[in-house]
Formats: C-alpha cells, structure tokens, sequence
C-alpha cells in the first residue's frame, strides 16, 4: 500500500522478520510491494549487499526514466518536425507546382480560343492537353490536402476532423 503513493513509489522494502518466512508469505510481501526479505538473526553483510543491491537497481530504474523520458522528447520532436515538412511539402504542392500547371492550362485554353484555324485534330488535342493539365490541378490539391488539410490550420483539429470524416462517410 505504501507503493500506490506516488511519492513513495519509488522507495525500496526490504521486509525483515524474526519468525522464518514460507515461501508463500514471501511471494505474498512482494506482491504487496517488497522489494526483498530477511529473517533474523541476519548477517549485516547481507544486509548491505542487499541494500547495496536496492540502491543499484533504484539507479537502473532512475536512468531508464531519464533515457524514456528523452525517447519521449525526441518522438515528439520527430512528429512535429515531420508535421513541419508535411505542411511545407503541402504548400509547395500547392502554390508551386499548382500554379505552374494552372498556368499551363491557362496558355493551352488561350492558345485553343486565339488561333481559329486549326484543324479538328488540332483542337482535339488541346482540348486533351486543357482536360489533362486540370486533372493535374486536381491530383495536386488532393495531394496537398492528404499532407496537411489546410482546414487544419484555419479551423482546428475538431472542425477538420469533422470534415475528414464527411469525406470518408461520402466516398464508402
């Protein structure tokens, strides 16, 4: 009961007892949160080697904390330096690489209304080239909304996961 407390859950027990112990009752005070058992009369040597043994394993446990309390830090670093690059990549995506395709289109359409003489596989052909660079624009803003939904930043972790769910309700 002593360990449930966490300001005491961290010190080491070392039962002692003048009566001999069965096995049981030893199994019984570890399950309750002893760390080691003695019965009298003991040898003080034991003792300290028992102690020193408390003290060694209260170090382990002391420096596994610090090391998974640094893995800690270190995950959550790594998960916001790849939601960093996620929202960059989304945004080059989108403004970079979408506004030269768009772009492009434009110059196909213009292209396609100013130069009236064109023969029909002419045309035929731009229209494809228009119709393929606007699948393109598509294909990139659901690539940039996959990386990171710009609703994200504008609305929130509730407002866009509301959303996202919408979404997948309306495609299954």
């Amino acid at each position: 009961r002593l360990k449930n407390s966490p300001e005491f859950a961290d010190i080491k027990i070392i039962l002692v007892s003048a009566t001999e112990i069965t096995p049981s009752q030893v199994a019984g005070g570890i399950d309750i949160g002893a760390d080691d058992y003695l019965t009298k009369p003991f040898d003080p040597k034991n003792l300290m080697a028992r102690v020193r043994s408390c003290l060694k394993l209260k170090m382990v446990e002391d420096e596994l904390k610090s090391r998974n309390a640094e893995l800690k830090n270190l995950s959550n670093y790594l998960k916001n330096v790849r939601e960093q690059e996620r929202q960059s990549v989304a945004r080059e995506v989108q403004e970079e690489v979408g506004q030269l395709t768009a772009a492009l289109k434009m110059d196909i359409d213009w292209v396609s209304m100013k130069i009236q003489d064109l023969g029909q596989q002419e045309k035929e052909r731009l229209a494809h080239a228009s119709d393929k660079a606007k699948l393109i624009i598509n294909a990139l803003r659901k690539i940039a909304k996959a990386l990171r939904p710009s609703m994200l930043d504008e609305l929130g972790l509730n407002a866009s996961l509301e959303w996202q769910c919408k979404e997948f309700a309306s495609r299954n």
